[in-house]
């Protein structure tokens, strides 16, 4: 009997050495070893709620919104303007018209002491040329005709200068010419050495309301009340003398 009890407080002994000790014969209950070796569950606390005092950084963090650009208005584009389309000029029933449409020359004319048919006296020096003008058609033939200045034509004296009338054919030759002079054409008026009578020619056309034509003519270094003081002379035209078998105009009047 004491030997059952014995054993019996043996057993317990070993039995709080395998529940507290280590190294005891006794297996673990695998179990409790489980258990202990596991954290304990642990209820999870309330999910924090966010409230109006307390806002979410989410909620509080705004964007600034980003700005659309403003479409740019395209430039205004130029406008080119148009080039003008030159006019053609009709054709003239004159065929010594020589410029083309385009303004380029299609003929020539020269007058000269040996090209145009100019059979007048040129000296040297004369300036032929110098001044020209349109006087229209003279001699009724349907051709323009011109006056030309030679200021230093020596004609009565030294440099008094001189304006010949030259009547044109249609290829722009001359037919015939008429020189006005002191001492030519029935010019009256007085002329001095130096007065370069023809340095500067226009037309005036019927200034008079003859249905004669008339000319100024310049004459820069006329000394009258001074020296080289100028003068102007008008000259009115008429048909009255038949020249080279045509009636051509001759000086008629000079007027100071």
């Amino acid at each position: 009997m004491i030997a059952i009890l014995l054993a019996g407080v043996l057993m317990a002994v070993a039995g709080c050495g395998g529940e507290n000790g280590e190294g005891q014969g006794v297996a673990p209950d695998p179990t409790e070893s489980t258990a202990a070796s596991s954290p304990a569950a642990t209820e999870p606390g309330p999910i924090p709620t966010a409230t109006a005092d307390a806002p979410s950084r989410a909620s509080t963090t705004t964007k600034a919104p980003t700005s659309t650009p403003t479409a740019t208005p395209p430039a205004p584009t130029a406008t080119k303007t148009p080039t003008p389309t030159p006019t053609a000029v009709p054709a003239s029933t004159s065929d010594m018209e020589g410029l083309g449409f385009g303004g380029t020359v299609k003929a020539h004319q020269k007058i000269s002491d040996l090209q145009g048919g100019f059979t007048g006296i040129l000296d040297n020096e004369d300036r032929f040329g110098v001044s020209v003008a349109n006087l229209g058609d003279l001699d009724g033939d349907g051709v323009v005709d011109l006056a030309v200045g030679a200021p230093l034509d020596d004609d009565g004296g030294n440099d008094r200068g001189a304006v010949w009338i030259l009547f044109l054919d249609d290829d722009g030759s001359v037919k015939a010419h008429q020189k006005i002079s002191d001492i030519q054409g029935g010019f009256t008026g007085i002329l001095d050495n130096g007065d370069r009578f023809g340095r500067s020619i226009a037309s005036l056309g019927d200034l008079d309301g003859d249905d004669e034509r008339a000319l100024v003519v310049g004459a820069y270094r006329d000394d009258d009340g001074g020296t080289d003081r100028g003068a102007v002379w008008i000259l009115f035209l008429n048909e009255e003398d038949d020249i080279v078998g045509r009636k051509l105009p001759i000086l008629q009047l000079g007027q100071e």
